[in-house]
């Protein structure tokens, strides 16, 4: 029996789609969607950590990480 995270998650996509989807196409849009939540919640952890002078950010677009040696 499926948790009711999953269930909300697909039911979500449905709702947001014009047209019916396959299995295949709603796991497409739940791991984009997962995706781009965990690259928000990674960029906000860093820009954190930067003003907490633990990590720095290169000029690079878009931007990499690393730690300040202390």
């Amino acid at each position: 029996m499926p948790d009711t995270e999953t269930t909300n998650r697909v039911l979500e996509v449905l709702k947001s789609a014009n047209e019916p989807l396959s299995a295949s196409t709603i796991q497409h849009h739940i791991a984009t969607q997962s995706r781009d939540m965990t690259t928000g919640a990674i960029r906000d952890v860093c820009k954190e950590q930067i003003e907490m002078d633990t990590i720095e950010a290169t000029d690079d677009i878009p931007p990499t990480y690393r730690l300040i040696d202390k």
